[in-house]
């Protein structure tokens, strides 16, 4: 999906790689990370 020149696929991959750096590569942390977000 492009929005304004901008892929979306691109930004989403970058924050989901931003998130993983943040909880260190324990994917169980950012699963549940992403279910807070996805909940509010």
């Amino acid at each position: 999906l492009y929005v304004e020149g901008v892929s979306m696929l691109l930004s989403e991959r970058n924050e989901i790689g931003s998130m993983l750096d943040k909880h260190r590569g324990d994917l169980d942390k950012l699963i549940a990370d992403m279910r807070i977000l996805n909940a509010g």
